[in-house]
């Protein structure tokens, strides 16, 4: 079927592209989905994103599809960093559990259950007892943070 783009008025040939094919080369990848450049403000940074999640509903991506997506997703992490950097928790490893803790809504029972004993996490927020470093791991894998939060 023949017609004009109706964005940019260009007479289009029998074959029309498919919104929904993601393509399998590098070179098409950067230039049907988003060209891997710094992002800057945050028009691109959605772009940047609604290219990701159509790479990221591949099942079986192929190598270069897989280098694609991994170089989109360190652009858009170091452009969410810069412009939306996370709070500098102060204090000790159990001043930053008790900060998560209170901005999850979790008791220090809740934070027990996380660590195995329902009894351990009011301990450690009232400093009877230190962290392990299987607590630690617990606390990480949960809160998703890196382990330099919770060691003083």
């Amino acid at each position: 079927m023949t017609g004009k783009d109706s964005d940019t008025g260009e007479i289009m040939g029998t074959t029309t592209r498919n919104d929904n094919r993601i393509p399998s080369d590098w070179l098409e990848l950067v230039g049907e989905l988003y060209d891997l450049r710094p992002i800057r403000d945050d028009k691109s940074h959605e772009k940047a994103i609604d290219a990701l999640r159509k790479i990221m509903r591949l099942t079986r991506p192929n190598a270069a599809q897989r280098d694609y997506k991994a170089t989109l997703a360190d652009i858009i992490q170091k452009y969410e960093n810069e412009a939306w950097p996370l709070p500098k928790l102060e204090g000790d490893g159990i001043d930053n559990l008790a900060y998560l803790a209170s901005e999850n809504g979790l008791s220090g029972s809740d934070i027990g259950r996380i660590l195995g004993d329902r009894t351990l996490g009011s301990k450690i927020l009232n400093r009877q007892r230190a962290l392990s470093k299987m607590h630690i791991k617990k606390l990480c894998e949960f809160f998703k943070v890196k382990p330099e939060l919770f060691i003083a």
